[in-house]
């Protein structure tokens, strides 16, 4: 079958197979769920799983560099979910999670305004949750970027969500 007529997953597995048939010592996958459903998804992780495991290719995670900083680190009870894509709800149990704990309110926070959080946030409000973004715990690369999400995510009454500052939002959960 011609590679063009292959589904994203294959052609990607296909990639990573010619890759390592060449010999290649570094490969960098950003992102490579991106495009796939989750069930490619699932098996092209876990064919990177399996290589590694066999030590024919050596992952990031793991490393120094991929560690989570001290000061955000987890404490004892805390879930933690490891994102493959842009959205946290693509490809994760993120949403079983929240179910499991009864939560349909979030606080979202992080980089980029404009990729990862409003993917998140939309994720999430295509799925019933209520979402405040921390408008000064987020940013991005360009100022207009981050200001223009933030009137996309509140424009029409809230139609993504609403937005506030930590010291609000904080404010508004002691109440």
């Amino acid at each position: 079958m011609p590679a063009n007529r292959l589904a994203a997953g294959e052609k990607q597995k296909l990639e990573l197979l010619k890759q390592l048939y060449l010999g290649r010592r570094f490969l960098i996958l950003d992102e490579p769920t991106s495009v796939l459903t989750p069930a490619e998804a699932d098996e092209l992780l876990g064919m990177v799983r399996d290589l590694t495991r066999a030590g024919h290719l050596r992952t990031q995670p793991g490393e120094p560099s991929a560690d989570i900083v001290p000061q955000l680190a987890p404490v004892s009870g805390e879930v933690l979910i490891d994102k493959p894509g842009k959205g946290a709800f693509y490809a994760t149990s993120l949403d079983e999670t929240l179910a499991e704990l009864g939560l349909r309110q979030l606080v979202v926070a992080g980089v980029t305004t404009e990729v990862c959080v409003q993917t998140t946030m939309r994720e999430a409000n295509d799925r019933g949750y209520e979402c405040v973004l921390a408008s000064d715990a987020t940013e991005s690369y360009f100022p207009r970027f981050k200001t223009a999400t933030l009137d996309m995510i509140t424009a029409q009454g809230a139609i993504v969500g609403w937005t506030a500052t930590t010291d609000s939002i904080l404010g508004g959960i002691s109440d």
